[in-house]
C-alpha cells in the first residue's frame, strides 16, 4: 500500500507505457498543465506562485481594493467582471484556471497581473 502526504501529492496517473500508476507531485501536475499551452511555462509558474503561492482554492476577498480573486492565478470576479468571467467554482478547479489564465494571456500578455507590472516577476522573454 502506498501512503502519500495530500499536501504533497496532487494527481495519481496512469502512465500507460509502464501500464502502471504514478504520483505527481503539486509541482509536477502544475508544471505539466502550464506547459501544454504556448506561453513561456517557466514564467506563467513564476506568476502562479506570485500570486496564489500554487493554491487551487486561493480567495483573495477585498472589496476596499475592489478585489475579489479565486485560484491559481488570481483571477478577479469584482463587480462587472463576473458578468463575463467564469465562475468561482469552475475557476476553483486548477485546469480550468490555468486554461483560463492563457485566455487572458493570449488577450493582453501578462499585463493582467500585478506581480508582472510591479516588477515583482520578471515576465519578459529573453531570446
Amino acid at each position: 500500500m502506498l501512503l502519500a502526504d495530500p499536501k504533497i501529492v496532487e494527481a495519481i496517473t496512469m502512465d500507460y507505457v509502464a501500464e502502471v500508476p504514478y504520483i505527481e507531485t503539486r509541482e509536477q501536475y502544475q508544471r505539466r498543465i502550464l506547459g501544454q499551452y504556448d506561453w513561456d511555462a517557466e514564467i506563467a509558474y513564476k506568476v502562479m506562485m506570485a500570486e496564489s503561492g500554487g493554491k487551487e482554492t486561493a480567495l483573495n476577498n477585498n472589496p476596499s481594493t475592489k478585489d475579489y480573486s479565486v485560484g491559481l492565478f488570481q483571477i478577479n470576479l469584482y463587480g462587472n467582471l463576473a458578468d463575463y468571467r467564469p465562475s468561482k467554482k469552475w475557476l476553483s478547479v486548477g485546469s480550468n484556471n490555468i486554461e483560463y489564465a492563457y485566455k487572458m494571456w493570449t488577450e493582453s500578455g501578462w499585463t493582467p497581473w500585478s506581480v508582472c507590472t510591479n516588477g515583482k516577476v520578471d515576465c519578459t522573454i529573453v531570446p
